[in-house]
């Protein structure tokens, strides 16, 4: 047998192996399982078993993926008069009666409408003994990780003044991303604003450039980003990568990975197509194009290790996870605390099937081991 024909059986039995997964797991997909509960008692208790640091005034959860801070807000610095964008690429197509065979999508996974942390404070409350908790810092919807809450608002108060002056990077995300950064890493300054269009409504738009007197006049927001690559998966069809940056407005770090590292965020349906591949090389599209406002497509490929069909495709969660925060000037002699929360299981499933687990550092390959 030829060393060309038992890679190309190599290869097929793969690929069957992988179709056959799907069909078996279709049921019971990971990514069907991100929500599980069925009410706000299942989910305070679930909570409960989420703490990752429990001291000093502070409660600190794993925030899981696809949970509001409250009912009428994505995160806690969230506009509440203005409708989730996520959900707005699907209303537009249903409102329009669109019927593409490849827009099929729903929303960006399995997300909760009605259960939020708002609703959990009274459980919390009761189960640790607080009279009261006060949210301090909380991921967006569609971004698991650390969550703060405190048992005062001076404690708030303090931990926002101590982030204020302290330097950028203090926040770190883990993304899986699609194809390979064009950027192993580096550094960059870059500023976000909001564009309008006469019929499309507004988008995100990242600036490398911009006017003093535009940042002064609040139009413009500015963030410090520190990115690494930590891996790369088969194929290059993802990889792992590392983000410092404090700017959450306007979904900044998952605008990053698609206008700056042409790589964007697994899942991203809000900007992930911005980036089209022309002659096998990803090239972003302008911002108000009409391919930018479709649902993210993936190669075919992809979703085989998935085990999904391009079908399935609005289950996949956004992969972004907000793995450390650092509370500088924390106690009373100056020291800092750094927190930590691990990364999801539907997050650590998609690393090893997309073999990213292979090269990545020893923060998801400990998770492995477990």
């Amino acid at each position: 047998m030829s060393a060309l024909f038992k890679s190309i059986l190599k290869d097929a039995l793969f690929v069957r192996s992988v179709v056959c997964n799907s069909c078996l797991e279709r049921g019971s997909h990971q990514y069907r399982k991100t929500i599980t509960w069925e009410n706000t008692i299942q989910f305070s208790e679930f909570l409960t078993k989420s703490v990752v640091y429990h001291d000093n005034g502070l409660l600190v959860l794993n925030k899981p993926y696809g949970v509001s801070f409250s009912r009428s807000s994505g995160s806690n610095n969230a506009d509440k008069s203005s409708l989730d964008p996520e959900e707005s690429v699907f209303n537009k197509q249903k409102k329009n009666n669109v019927k593409n065979s490849n827009s099929i999508y729903a929303t960006s996974g399995i997300v909760s409408d009605s259960l939020n942390l708002v609703d959990c404070l009274p459980y919390l409350k009761q189960q640790f003994g607080y009279n009261k908790l006060y949210i301090a810092r909380v991921p967006e919807k569609y971004v698991s990780g650390v969550a703060i809450l405190t048992t005062s608002p001076e404690l708030v108060e303090h931990i926002n003044k101590g982030r204020a002056h302290a330097p950028t990077g203090k926040d770190k995300y883990l993304a899986v991303v699609v194809g390979v950064p064009r950027y192993a890493s580096g550094t960059i300054k870059l500023g976000f604003k909001l564009e309008q269009h006469p019929k499309k409504g507004k988008r995100v738009v990242l600036l490398q450039k911009w006017a003093n007197r535009a940042y002064k006049r609040g139009e413009i927001r500015i963030g410090t980003f520190h990115h690494q690559l930590i891996s790369s998966g088969y194929n290059d069809l993802a990889s792992l990568v590392q983000i410092n940056v404090d700017l959450r407005k306007y979904h900044a770090y998952r605008v990053f990975c698609a206008d700056y590292l042409h790589s964007p965020v697994l899942g991203d349906n809000l900007f992930g197509s911005r980036v089209q591949t022309l002659m096998s090389v990803p090239t972003t599209v302008h911002h108000f194009n009409d391919v930018a406002d479709n649902p993210q497509r993936l190669p075919q490929e992809m979703y085989r290790h998935l085990g999904l069909t391009s079908g399935e495709a609005s289950i996949i969660p956004i992969h972004v996870h907000l793995e450390e925060m650092l509370l500088p000037r924390f106690f009373q002699k100056g020291q800092s605390l750094r927190l930590r929360a691990p990364v999801p299981p539907h997050f650590l499933w998609t690393c090893e099937r997309l073999g990213l687990t292979q090269q990545a550092d020893n923060r998801l390959l400990e998770q492995v081991e477990q």
